[in-house]
This record gives C-alpha cells, sequence and structure tokens, in this order.
C-alpha cells in the first residue's frame, strides 16, 4: 500500500501524478489517501480557476482529479483519513464541528468511491478529553451510523494509537453490537 502523505509538499497536480506513478513503478495496487493532503491540492484548484472561490468546491474537485489520476493508474483507493479529536471531547460545540467534518469527509470517500476512512484516537491534552467511556463509545456509535447511512456504505476503522487517549475501549466495543458492527478496530502496534 502507498500512502500520499508526500503529497503534502506538492502544490500541483502534475508532482501528484508523479507521486501517483513512483507508486505504480514500485508495484503498488493500493493506496491510502490523506485528508489533508485534499485541503492543499484544493489551494492549486482555486489558483488554477479563479471562478472556485469557496474551498468545499475546490476540495471535491482535488478529490474527482485525483479519484481520476488514481483510475487511470489501475490504482485502488482503499481508504481516506484520518479523522482526529472525534471521540470524548469535552467541548461538545467542537464535537459538532468533528462530526460535520465527518460528514464531509464520508462524501469525498463517495467521490473517491472507496468505502473505508478511519478515525484516530484522540490525542488531545486530558483537560480537552472526558474520562466517560460511555461518552466515548456514544461518539463513536455516532460516527459509525453516519457512515451507515452512506449508499454504499462506507466502513469506519478505528485506530488506537499508543499515545492517544481511551485506549481502554477496546473492550468495550467489543462487545457492543448493533451500530458499531460496522466500526472495525484497527490494532496497530502505534509509536
Amino acid at each position: 500500500m502507498f500512502t500520499t502523505s508526500a503529497l503534502r509538499q506538492a502544490l500541483n497536480f502534475t508532482a501528484v501524478e508523479r507521486l501517483l506513478d513512483e507508486a505504480v513503478k514500485e508495484g503498488h495496487t493500493d493506496i491510502h489517501l490523506s485528508y489533508d493532503d485534499f485541503f492543499l491540492t484544493s489551494q492549486q484548484v482555486k489558483k488554477q480557476d479563479p471562478n472556485i472561490t469557496d474551498h468545499i468546491t475546490a476540495q471535491i474537485l482535488a478529490v474527482k482529479a485525483t479519484h481520476a489520476m488514481c483510475s487511470s493508474r489501475n490504482l485502488s483507493i482503499i481508504s481516506l483519513g484520518p479523522i482526529t479529536r472525534l471521540k470524548g471531547l469535552v467541548n461538545q460545540t467542537e464535537h459538532l464541528k468533528r462530526m460535520e467534518k465527518l460528514g464531509f469527509m464520508l462524501r469525498l470517500c463517495q467521490h473517491l468511491r472507496t468505502e473505508m476512512i478511519w478515525i484516530q484516537s484522540n490525542f488531545l491534552p486530558l483537560s480537552e478529553v472526558t474520562s466517560d467511556t460511555d461518552l466515548m463509545v456514544s461518539d463513536l456509535k455516532q460516527a459509525a451510523e453516519l457512515g451507515l447511512a452512506c449508499i454504499p456504505r462506507i466502513w469506519l476503522t478505528y485506530e488506537a494509537v499508543s499515545w492517544g487517549r481511551g485506549l481502554v475501549l477496546g473492550s468495550r466495543l467489543g462487545r457492543l453490537s448493533g451500530g458499531l458492527a460496522s466500526l472495525t478496530l484497527g490494532w496497530g502496534r502505534g509509536g
């Protein structure tokens, strides 16, 4: 799998195309795309077309262009992410903003024709994150329900990074059923 984190240094589609060509040259058939990549490539879209003034339209156009570039190289986009600072926020206004961002990222997944997005565990200071595991589970269930409502369904993976908050959720989430059935726990080594 090839990751596009290097796209962060690429502010034009020529550089993106070179990175995708390199992925193919190295024998990759799957690619993971970072949400931050579209934020940066959308800036280039806005520079190329002065009629595009809003960032959302520019991001969608960047996503569509990236999907076309991947398709022309037979690269499958397997996931988009990460969305961070989603679960257990003390500030509920900020939580609502993060859920709105997740909704937009789910929309981008549909344009990318990928069915997976990943949520990274929260690594904010303890003062900004609740210790209430019921609230954390509720937040993740709310996210999973948004993914389930998409057509086609978009699966959410949860990456519990070792420096994150709420690692104890693993056993709780593993016992839940229903809406969280769509939430796959990705237990990597972290680091």
